[in-house]
């Protein structure tokens, strides 16, 4: 549930007129006819606040009549709203059926506006400008919402209309309230400053008027717009001034609603911790106040639930999501098993046992097939979708994704359309279908555009220049990201912004215009940090540090990691904690081989404690891909630093976890890691079982860079046999020319041999040696220069491992771990080769 959603549980909550008339009621001065109308309005708005819609049409309709026989025009205005607000609820009552009750809903409403219509021409012609107000304002508040874009704009003339006539009545109250509703309508079309700015004034309105009730929805409405517009520190000071109103006036089910609304709040930030004071407090409000079908109670489980699966408390989580399916099985409640079921289902997704979950959701499907109600139907199979993709089976994802845009077409939603379409171009994109995923964004993109969300089209064409990245189309990539950057910017929608700014540092990144992809980055971190959403905060610090490593400026990566984890263990976050540990540990390794290849046990030292930290953190919350990940990168480490018994058994214990969690392409990487490590001890012949693995794997899970990782190192190992050059019997250095006729001819030989026997390695065969041993390293097949930095040349970390051990096992010298570190060139390196081969001879 959207946090919009839960706005409309305040805004119809009624005004408390029941006072006012009950007050009237308790006068000495007040005739009988009056008391008897006063007090009939009385208890038809206590049948309203329980949600009794018949008793309070039946109670309502008698105090029409007592007020109609005095002539008591603000009685009967009064009476006519709450009868209107009523059919309303009934309307809503209908939503929560358990079979379709469209045509119902549908007669709900238009007898609630026709009764609206013809009192509001009524009170016209009898030139009763308080009165006409409140019925203009009973048809704004049925027209605005969930009636389509005509009654949205016939609703905004009518809130406008009601509140200059109140304004004109003297009426503060009916005013403040007209106002309070288009407050409400602004937040419907996400007019987020529109929206404070209304509710401000109702405040204000309601303050003057000593209504306290309609205070705290004002306020209510306030903080809803100043979160939605990411002034979330704000918006959380407001919402708790609002709470304590409802507290103060023992309004329980508007205490309920706003400790809900503030649990949602904090898990728009993924701070479960701070949520789940807030919803354990509201689900036990609304398990005393929640009236029979209303769906409450079990969104108040299910926001529970979430707030411990933020937490990283998966355990916790789980046990909530059980007692609730308990709960409403033994309330025979079918919505309510419904909703309990999804959240269960979501509880073993955070523990990562996906296949669990999926029969729970097709379940709640057939449940909701039996309530014929096809928009829940389309949203439960939105999680299916999510699901399968979670467990990579990409056909069940699209064909669920296909049936909830089918049922959305039927119903003419294109905005739900649209977002059941992000399924399609996500498989698209996970099977490298990249002209499909591209054409579905697009789509997508105009659908939103057409719906007038510029904030939805401006993530799609996000997802069209990250694509473009991919395919290296990165002028095309730039431009359409400008494009989202731009309408992002024109909806004041700074995380948005923020997301695209993301994307644009990575483009230039790919460019190598590494100046402009830092100020990218530090922009976006500026804007997170306006918004004070410290957890997307670390992620821009992380994207910072990325972009370090990728431009091999190691020092700025460490510094920017170690930030990022920092900033992690402030705002809690303990899943962003083990990423940016695994992060540090990549920095440090490589700050390591790049400034001090010497002194690379201290640098192991320092890659390796963040590495196991994060394996722990990650342990500590369950989760296995982080686990997996973690550990690869001890592997890694270890294999770098020449500890390669170490590394393997590291790497072992990596695929493990990632077979466990079913993280197969991740599993590919480690079973490849494991084939580097045997090759760096000379064990080829499993170096060559575990790269055949490791391709097969990469292949199975088409993940074409590890394909070609795989391929690189099958070839390296098997694919080319090289004939380095070795003196052979006979073939022996020349002998000088003996003179002619000379005598003494064997100690003259014996001489001779002497003086050109040679010390150390032949420096022909030596510098042939490296050259092919190179080129077969890196996988190329042109000549390489002698003068040429072997790093720049496309060598990596890894593949200097293999070269150093390559050369050590040909050429029998041993060779030091920071060979290609200390000595860069192949010239360099032939040279170092023939020092060392001499010095041990």
């Amino acid at each position: 549930m959207s946090v919009q959603e839960v706005a409309g549980a305040l805004e119809l909550a009624f005004n408390g007129l029941g006072e006012y008339y009950g007050a009237i009621a308790k006068d000495p001065k007040t005739s009988e006819k009056e008391k008897d109308a006063c007090l009939a309005f009385v208890e038809a708005e206590g049948k309203l606040d329980k949600e009794d819609v018949d008793g309070c049409l039946s109670l309502s309709k008698t105090a029409v009549q007592k007020f109609e026989a005095i002539k008591h025009a603000t009685g009967v205005a009064d009476t006519l709203r709450m009868m209107v607000l009523a059919y309303r609820i009934q309307a809503d009552v209908l939503r929560s059926a358990e079979e379709d009750k469209s045509k119902e809903i549908k007669a709900a409403l238009s007898t609630a506006e026709g009764l609206a219509r013809e009192h509001i021409a009524k009170f016209n012609g009898s030139g009763d400008k308080r009165s006409e107000a409140v019925l203009l304002l009973a048809a704004g508040e049925i027209n605005y919402n969930k009636r389509g874009g005509k009654k949205r704009a016939e609703a905004f003339e009518d809130l406008k209309k009601a509140r200059s006539l109140a304004k004109e009545a003297g009426d503060k109250k009916v005013e403040a309230t007209a106002i309070f509703v288009q407050a409400n309508a602004a937040i419907k079309l996400r007019q987020n400053d529109d929206s404070y700015a209304f509710a401000q004034e109702s405040y204000k309105l309601y303050e003057e008027a000593a209504d306290k009730k309609g205070q705290g929805k004002a306020l209510h409405i306030m903080a809803l717009a100043q979160v939605l517009a990411e002034d979330f520190d704000d918006g959380i000071k407001t919402a708790e001034q609002a709470l304590a109103i409802f507290k103060e006036l023992e309004l329980r089910k508007l205490e309920a609603f706003e400790l809900f609304i503030i649990a949602h709040y904090y898990l728009t930030r993924k701070m479960g911790r701070e949520a789940i004071p807030y919803a354990e407090d509201a689900l036990e409000l609304f398990k005393e106040v929640d009236f029979d079908g209303s769906g409450w109670t079990s969104n108040a489980f299910d926001c529970l639930t979430q707030a411990f699966i933020c937490k990283g408390d998966a355990k916790k989580a789980m046990i909530i999501s059980e007692e609730a399916v308990e709960y409403f099985q033994r309330k025979k409640d079918k919505r309510g098993q419904v909703m309990a079921l999804s959240t269960l289902a979501n509880s073993y997704c955070a523990k990562g046992d996906y296949e669990a979950a999926v029969p729970l959701i097709e379940e709640t499907r057939e449940i909701i097939q039996s309530l014929d109600d096809s928009r829940w139907e389309a949203s439960i199979l939105h999680q299916l979708a999510s699901v399968h993709m979670l467990r990579e089976s990409y056909a069940e994802a699209a064909f669920a994704a296909e049936e909830a845009i089918s049922i959305y077409q039927d119903l003419k939603d294109r905005h739900s359309e649209a977002l059941a379409m992000n399924y399609i171009t996500q498989v698209a994109i996970a099977k490298n279908d990249y002209e499909k995923a591209i054409q579905t964004a697009q789509e997508q993109a105009a659908i939103f555009n057409e719906t007038g969300d510029k904030s939805k089209e401006a993530s799609c064409l996000l997802t069209v220049a990250t694509v473009h990245g991919t395919e290296g189309r990165l002028d095309d990539a730039l431009r359409v990201a400008k494009e989202a950057q731009e309408l992002f910017q024109e909806k004041k929608d700074r995380s948005g912004e923020a997301r695209a700014l993301n994307v644009l540092a990575d483009i230039y990144c790919d460019l190598r215009e590494v100046e402009q992809a830092v100020a990218l980055a530090k922009e976006m971190r500026d804007k997170l940090h306006e918004t004070g959403d410290m957890r997307a905060e670390v992620g821009a610090i992380r994207t910072l540090s990325n972009i370090y490593l990728a431009s091999e400026m190691p020092g700025e990566s460490v510094r920017a990691a170690n930030e990022a984890v920092q900033l992690s263990k402030r705002v809690h976050d303990r899943r962003q904690l083990a990423e940016n540990l695994i992060l540090s540990s990549e920095a440090n390794i490589a700050l390591a081989m790049q400034d001090n290849p010497k002194g690379l046990a201290k640098g192991s030292e320092r890659s390796l404690k963040p590495a196991k930290e994060a394996f722990k953190v990650a342990k500590s919350i369950g989760a296995g891909k982080l686990m997996g990940m973690a550990m690869h990168q001890t592997a890694y480490v270890l294999l770098v630093t020449v500890k390669p018994d170490d590394a393997l058994k590291a790497a072992r214990e990596a695929v493990d976890i990632f077979r466990q969690v079913d993280e197969r392409a991740r599993e590919a990487g480690s079973v490849i890691l494991i084939a580097e490590i045997y090759h760096s001890k000379n064990e080829d012949e499993k170096a060559l079982d575990a790269a055949n693995e490791g391709l097969m794997l990469a292949k199975a899970c088409g993940d074409p860079k590890k394909e070609k990782d795989a391929n690189k190192l099958v070839e390296q190992i098997a694919g080319k046999k090289f004939a380095y050059y070795q003196p052979y019997p006979g073939d022996m250095p020349a002998m000088p020319q003996q003179a002619e006729g000379g005598g003494g001819g064997g100690a003259a030989a014996a001489s001779s041999v002497a003086e050109v026997k040679q010390v150390g390695l032949d420096p022909g065969m030596v510098q042939a040696t490296v050259s092919e041993m190179a080129k077969q390293a890196i996988g190329v097949d042109d000549e390489l220069f002698l003068d040429s930095a072997l790093m720049d040349s496309g060598m990596d970390s890894l593949t200097a491992v293999s070269f150093r051990n390559g050369l050590q096992q040909q050429l029998g010298v041993k060779l030091p771990s920071s060979l290609m570190f200390d000595y860069p060139t192949m010239k360099e390196v032939a040279n170092r080769i023939m020092e060392l081969s001499i010095e041990n001879a």
